[in-house]
């Protein structure tokens, strides 16, 4: 690999608002219908990223809307944003110069228009607004505590401006409902402007084949997935796809995204029968000198589909524990009558919405794969106190195989299935959670 990989490889180690108001801008004689309006575009993002900054799961949001922009001159502009846990809704002029809003783009292009990006009811990750009209300006949002339901004119106008006018906020201020906008000049531009250039090393430590391998930099619609690992260090970008590995033991991929916080990688190829992702662990990605490295330590690959219901499984349980906890406190169910709230059976608990789950053998559940079951004491004064549940595969699958667990502190646990837990003849006991030989492991959902 050369005396430079060499050095990489020895330097690499597995590593186990403040509310500051700003003016509003009116832009001079910007009234109805000739004004410019400032999008806003609501992006779903970690936290973590700054007023000046996206998150990586913003990013994918971004270029919905970049699309929809740049579709504006002609004739069919794009009709809605498609882009996961998102949806939008559109504000601009008819041709004769109605104002109106809509969720899909039906409004005179000659005019200045508007797109909002708002996070889905169904959003996991947690999410925050962010804004683009159509002169290009971006703003991410914050909505007022307590706010419900779809933005408005009222969302995106200033405070004291009549909403029919459309006079939306130009620059970084507080909506007349209270909604918060900051303006991200940082991603505003076209793509040679705001796209950053990332050189990609990815070093297969056994000197395997590496053509072929595609390189996703981005993170999961899930709080918690097996198939990305975090990228350690700043300076990475989010990609808009999937970018080809080539190469031989080293291997080299170069591509621009926007930068992000909270970035992951996934390493996959595809295959007869579905995509297989590598096994990549906590340290195996970082950046280096202004470079991604990756470190494939063999071609071990992960069933993609495998991956894929391994993280729904943790996120049920997580959901599920939330649900408990939220019963609990609101003395939801209270058998004995003592103004104590206890824990309880799924459906009682989790919201009809969110039943996604069936029914199979009794008390168990079925849920994309694997098996469920909550274990309740028979003592109304015991479940004020304790609950369990887990999880493991309906049938099992191969060496990949994990079962889950979670009770009343909050926290869910993952250990190898394998040779122990699978569908209903091995299934997992409430007492597999005291069993400490089993190798539990706290998985961390960010």
């Amino acid at each position: 690999m050369g005396p430079a990989s060499d050095e990489l490889i020895r330097e690499f180690g597995p590593v186990a608002r403040r509310r500051a108001a700003m003016p509003l801008v009116r832009a001079p004689a910007l009234h109805h219908p000739f004004l410019a309006l400032a999008v806003g575009l609501a992006l779903g993002g970690t936290g973590r990223a700054s007023a000046q900054s996206l998150a990586a799961s913003e990013v994918p949001v971004l270029a919905q809307l970049r699309a929809w922009r740049d579709s504006l001159g002609e004739l069919r502009p794009l009709q809605a944003i498609v882009a996961p846990r998102f949806e939008a809704r559109f504000f601009g002029y008819a041709a004769d110069g109605t104002p109106g809003a809509s969720h899909e783009f039906r409004f005179a292009t000659e005019y200045a228009s508007i797109a909002v990006a708002w996070p889905g009811r169904d959003a996991i990750v947690p999410a925050r607004p962010l804004m683009m009209n159509s002169l290009g300006q971006v703003f991410v949002g914050e909505a007022p505590a307590g706010a419900s339901g779809w933005p408005a004119f009222a969302s995106v106008v200033a405070a004291d401006v009549p909403p029919h006018l459309n006079n939306m906020l130009l620059q970084s201020g507080i909506a007349a409902d209270g909604t918060e906008w900051r303006r991200v000049e940082a991603v505003e531009g076209d793509d040679a402007a705001v796209l950053r250039p990332l050189r990609v090393r990815v070093l297969r430590l056994d000197g395997g084949e590496l053509d072929g391998f595609l390189l996703e930099i981005g993170r999961s619609p899930l709080l918690w997935d097996p198939s990305f690992t975090a990228i350690e260090g700043e300076g990475a970008s989010a990609w808009w796809g999937r970018v080809e590995v080539t190469g031989r033991a080293e291997g080299r991929a170069v591509g621009a995204g926007l930068p992000a916080v909270g970035l992951a990688v996934r390493l996959s190829r595809a295959v007869p029968g579905g995509d297989r992702v590598a096994r990549l662990l906590p340290g195996d990605v970082r950046m280096v000198r202004g470079e991604l490295l990756v470190v494939l330590r063999d071609g071990t690959l992960v069933d993609r589909e495998v991956l894929r219901r391994q993280a729904w499984a943790a996120e049920a349980l997580r959901r599920l524990c939330r649900h408990e906890l939220a019963a609990r406190a609101a003395v939801t169910i209270d058998r004995d009558g003592d103004g104590i709230g206890e824990f309880g059976d799924p459906d009682e608990v989790v919201p009809t919405a969110e039943r996604s789950y069936r029914r199979v053998d009794g008390d168990r559940l079925e849920f994309e794969g694997h098996l469920f079951e909550v274990w309740l004491a028979d003592s109304p004064d015991v479940r004020e106190h304790r609950f369990a549940a887990g999880g493991w595969p309906a049938t099992p699958r191969g060496p990949d195989d994990l079962a889950f667990a979670v009770d009343q502190r909050g926290v869910v646990y993952c250990c190898s299935a394998v040779g122990r837990f699978a569908g209903g003849e091995r299934p997992l006991t409430a007492s597999a959670l005291e069993d400490d030989t089993l190798g539990w492991r706290a998985l961390e959902f960010r």
